[in-house]
């Protein structure tokens, strides 16, 4: 046995490794329902939170804690007044939900304040959002004192701001969040209790890191070193490798599953290449012979793992006869240049998401892959006026 071996074999039988593992076991509520990176799920936790008139018992002490926060926050221009936060604690507030798409606005009439939350977990801004939202507030609430939180999970800063409204935008982590949260707990009702330290504990795992985590990680470098040298530079390699198989196991079951009769016709064109921010891209173009020569469904991995049927550009010409009422309603992919949508009704961006962290993916997110690529395969069928697939005639 080598000494890398023995390396690795005394950090696997460590104490130190036993209970970093144990510790990333621990069950997960969000994990378990499929949710950990669900905005929507998320946002409706935080509104609930965040009124103090809920069953959860935490009263104000979550919304003033959040108040009081934003006084702690840089923002390069303008930022909120102190006299009007401080003025707000404890003064009623008006909690909306997708509010002109806004995920969060949390409105103080009494004191003529207004903060909108931006969600962001790991999806991708769209063109302006944030600029339209600080637009948005000074258009409803004209005479308000205006702010706009962007919460993510790092606390990055938004692409989409405009720099030159009078609408401050202040950056806040989920770390920050569970932190305010684990301060303002201690009067919530115990079920609440419960809940809100799954929460806490969720978002520490997967969104945030915290002390706990990072003294079992040195407890395991201190140790074992070398190892864990190993083990950190390799990450990339194996996420790589774990992604690369996975699509692999798609391509390969497009081809020989049951739940796709017409294998043989299928036509599957793999592209695979390294990148820097999501450490690899996948692709796979999947097609039958017998349809329209441009039109594919295309599954993906670069941030999203995604699915959706489209053409190119070029090509849409030659699909309009063949395939007229999806080129009536045919729409560009957000994020794809030249590709469009192709499909007999409307198509929405996130429609095609299967996981919003592609590199996540496990057994559970390849048979929704395929399952989506079924429906869509279906629906074209369809949409050529087909009726059923050829291949069950």
């Amino acid at each position: 046995m080598n000494t890398h071996h023995l390396t690795f074999q005394a950090l696997a039988s460590s104490l130190e490794f036993a209970n970093l593992s144990a510790y990333s076991k621990e069950f997960d509520l969000f994990k378990v329902m499929g949710v950990r990176s669900k905005e929507l799920v998320h946002s409706n936790i935080l509104a609930s939170l965040l009124n103090k008139n809920g069953p959860h018992g935490l009263q104000d002490a979550f919304i003033n804690a959040f108040l009081s926060s934003l006084l702690d926050l840089e923002v390069p221009d303008h930022p909120l007044h102190q006299e009007s936060l401080v003025a707000a604690l404890g003064s009623k507030s008006i909690i909306s939900r997708e509010l002109e798409n806004i995920d969060l606005v949390v409105e103080f009439p009494a004191v003529r304040l207004v903060i909108a939350i931006e969600n962001k977990i790991w999806a991708r801004e769209q063109p302006r959002q944030i600029e339209r939202y600080q637009g948005t507030l000074l258009k409803r609430y004209p005479g308000y004192q205006h702010g706009l939180v962007f919460l993510t999970p790092s606390g990055r800063e938004p692409e989409t701001i405009n720099p030159n409204s009078p609408v401050p935008v202040y950056c806040m982590s989920y770390g920050q969040i569970s932190a305010l949260l684990r301060d303002s707990s201690a009067k919530a009702h115990p079920a609440a209790a419960t809940f809100i330290h799954q929460f806490i504990s969720h978002v520490e795992r997967y969104m945030s890191g915290n002390n706990e985590i990072n003294a079992l990680c040195w407890d395991l470098f201190i140790k074992n070193e070398e190892a864990y040298r190993h083990i950190a530079k390799s990450y990339e390699y194996c996420v790589e490798r774990k992604v690369r198989m996975a699509f692999a196991t798609i391509e390969a079951r497009l081809k020989s599953d049951s739940m796709f009769p017409e294998a043989s016709e299928i036509e599957v064109r793999p592209n695979y290449r390294e990148d820097r921010k999501v450490i690899v891209k996948c692709d796979l173009d999947v097609r039958l012979k017998s349809w329209p020569e441009n039109l594919w469904i295309k599954v993906y991995k670069h941030k999203w793992l995604g699915v959706f049927p489209f053409a190119m550009e070029d090509h849409l010409e030659t699909i309009e006869d063949i395939f007229p009422a999806a080129f009536k309603i045919a729409q560009p992919v957000r994020s794809w240049d030249g590709h469009y949508y192709i499909c007999a009704r409307p198509f929405n961006d996130t429609e095609r998401c299967i996981l919003e962290n592609g590199n996540d993916l496990s057994e559970v997110e390849i048979n929704l892959t395929l399952n989506r690529v079924r429906e869509y395969m279906d629906e074209i069928f369809q949409s050529l006026r087909c009726g059923v697939s050829p291949f069950e005639i």
